[in-house]
């Protein structure tokens, strides 16, 4: 007899609106919200994949567009987590020093003023003064 309750169970159909309506309206909303989020979290992954130059990433890019792809949430989060190699830093005030050209690096003094402006009694204006018209030197 529980054969025939077995058969006798009707399940709707998966695209019918009485299932939809059987959801409370709040769970729609997040399954919407996390899906555009998915959907963006993949774009963002792609577009870095296809950006990112091919000396820098751990695998090769087709393998990765794959994961990302097919692969939705967790092939966009590896990607972003262990499918780049940190870009190679270059240091600008000693890359004159490392070439032995003396001329190339940029005395501390320059630096100094590129940063904080001038210091006072050598002659350039600081930055933010204003001349005795009342104009700051730009300009418009």
């Amino acid at each position: 007899m529980s054969a025939v309750a077995m058969n006798s169970i009707v399940l709707p159909a998966s695209g019918s609106l009485e299932s939809l309506s059987s959801i409370p309206a709040g769970v729609i909303i997040a399954m919407v919200v996390l899906g555009v989020l998915e959907l963006a979290l993949d774009v963002v992954a792609l577009v870095l994949l296809v950006r990112t130059p091919r000396e820098r990433v751990t695998m090769p890019k087709w393998a990765w567009a794959l994961l990302i792809i097919f692969i939705n949430l967790i092939g966009s989060i590896l990607f972003l987590a262990i499918g780049r190699r940190p870009a190679a830093a270059v240091d600008p005030l000693t890359t004159g020093a490392q070439t032995g050209d003396a001329a190339a690096r940029p005395s501390s003094a320059s630096v100094a003023d590129a940063l904080y402006g001038s210091a006072p009694g050598t002659g350039g204006a600081e930055p933010g003064s204003t001349t005795s018209n009342g104009d700051d030197g730009n300009a418009p």
